[in-house]
C-alpha cells in the first residue's frame, strides 16, 4: 500500500487462531485498516474479510508500521496507536503476548529496523502489511492474519495494477501528488512507557526509539569493556553505530533527536577507538579518531587516542603533535588527570624518538666503518 515517509518478505502465515485464553492476556495487536472504505464495501459482498488493507502492530502503547521513500533510511516509524491519517480505523486484532521489557522491545525495533529500509517497499512483495506479519513473528511467534494481506496475493489485482493502474499513475503524478497514508506527529507516546525513564528526552517517533536502542547497546558495550571483554564491547559499539545510520530524517523537527544521535555516534567512536588500543588495532583506531576529529576537531579524547594509536605506528611526529595539542588545552582548563597523562604519553614518545635517532646514528657508524661505543 503506498504510505507516506513508505524486511526480508516471508510468506505470510495461515488464518489466525480462534479466540482463546491468551488473546486475553495479549500485549502485541494489529491494527486495521481501510485504505479504501467505499471498495472494501463492495469487496466484503464477496468475502468478509477480503478488502484492501493498512496494518501496523501495536505493542506498550506505541504503533509500529512501515513505509517507502528513496534513500536507504529505515521505513519503519512509530506513532500513537490508531492515528493513521488517509485511511479509515477498521478493527484490532490481538496477536499474544511478548515477555520482553520496553527497552528490550526498542532494541528488538531497531534491529528489524535495519531490515526494512525505505526504498526496498513494494506494494505487492514488501509493503506495511508484511512488516506488521514480520513483527509480530518476532515478537510472539504468531503472524498477522493473513486476510490483512490476502489482496496482494491476487494475480488479478496484479495484473491490473501492473498494466493498467501503475502506469495511469505515473502519468498523473506529473500534475498532482496523490493522497499518502500518514500519521500523527507523536513525541511523548513513542517515549519510554508509564513510569519509565526514557533514556534520552524530546526525540521523535522511530528516532527517538532508535537513538534509545544504541544507547542502550553503548552501555551494554561498557559493562563489556570493563569486564575485559573487548572485541564483544566492539560489536555492541558497531550494532549501536548501525541503529543511529538507520535514522531517518523528514523535516526541522528532527533536528533535536539527530543532535542527539549525533552526540552518542561520536562517544561510540572514541569508544570503538579505545577498543581497538586494547586490541592493537592502530591503524583502525587513528582511522576511527580521525574520522571523529573531522566533526569534533578540538576532542581532547580524539587526539588523545589517535596520538597513541600514531605512535605505535612509527607516526612520532604526529603523535607528539596531537598529545601537545591535549596538553595545551588540558592545563589551560585545569584538567591535571589529562595533563598528567599527555605528559606521561609525550615523555614515551620522546624516548622513541630518541631511541630512532640513536639507531640511526649507530647506522651510520657501522656505514663509514666508525667502530660504535662500548656499552
Amino acid at each position: 500500500m503506498a504510505l507516506a515517509g513508505k524486511g526480508a518478505h516471508r510468506p505470510l502465515p495461515t488464518e489466525a487462531a480462534p479466540h482463546d485464553e491468551h488473546e486475553d492476556e495479549a500485549n502485541v495487536f494489529c491494527n486495521v485498516y481501510d485504505i479504501l472504505p467505499r471498495v472494501n464495501v463492495v469487496l466484503r459482498f464477496f468475502d468478509p474479510n477480503l478488502g484492501i488493507y493498512h496494518s501496523g502492530v501495536q505493542v506498550n502503547n506505541q504503533e509500529f508500521s512501515y513505509g517507502g521513500h528513496d534513500d536507504a533510511s529505515t521505513g519503519v516509524f512509530c506513532a500513537r496507536p490508531r492515528s493513521a491519517q488517509g485511511c479509515v480505523f477498521r478493527e484490532q486484532l490481538p496477536i499474544g503476548r511478548t515477555g520482553l521489557d520496553p527497552i528490550e522491545i526498542r532494541g528488538a525495533i531497531a534491529e528489524i529496523s535495519r531490515q526494512w529500509p525505505g526504498n526496498t517497499y513494494d506494494p505487492f512483495k514488501r509493503n506495511c502489511n508484511h512488516f506488521a506479519d514480520h513483527l509480530c513473528l518476532e515478537l510472539t511467534g504468531r503472524g498477522a492474519p493473513q486476510h490483512v494481506n490476502r489482496f496482494t496475493r491476487s494475480r488479478v489485482v496484479k495484473g491490473v495494477f501492473y498494466r493498467c493502474l501503475l502506469p495511469l499513475g505515473r502519468c498523473l503524478e506529473r500534475f498532482y501528488q496523490p493522497a499518502t497514508i500518514c500519521y500523527d506527529d507523536d513525541a511523548e507516546q513513542c517515549a519510554g512507557g508509564a513510569g519509565e525513564e526514557a533514556v534520552v528526552s524530546g526525540a521523535r517517533g522511530i528516532n527517538r526509539v532508535l537513538v534509545e536502542a544504541a544507547t542502550a547497546q553503548k552501555l551494554k558495550a561498557n559493562k563489556l569493556f570493563k569486564e575485559c571483554a573487548y572485541n564483544d564491547a566492539r560489536c555492541c559499539y558497531n550494532k549501536a553505530m548501525n541503529y543511529l545510520q538507520t535514522m531517518p530524517r523528514r523535516s526541522e523537527e528532527d533536528d533535536e533527536v539527530v543532535a542527539q544521535a549525533e552526540r552518542v555516534r561520536l562517544a561510540l567512536m572514541l569508544n570503538l577507538a579505545l577498543c581497538d588500543l586494547k586490541q592493537g588495532e592502530y591503524a583502525r583506531a587513528a582511522e576511527a579518531c580521525t574520522e571523529l576529529l573531522e566533526q569534533d576537531p578540538d576532542s581532547q579524547k580524539g587526539l588523545y587516542r589517535r596520538g597513541v594509536a600514531y605512535s605505535y605506528l612509527g607516526r612520532l611526529d604526529e603523535s607528539a603533535s596531537d598529545l601537545r595539542r591535549v596538553l595545551q588545552a588540558a592545563e589551560a582548563e585545569g584538567d591535571s588527570a589529562t595533563a598528567r597523562d599527555a605528559r606521561r604519553e609525550l615523555a614515551r614518545v620522546r624516548d622513541l624518538v630518541d631511541a630512532e635517532k640513536q639507531k640511526d646514528r649507530e647506522m651510520a657508524r657501522r656505514m663509514f666503518g666508525v667502530p660504535t661505543a662500548e656499552p
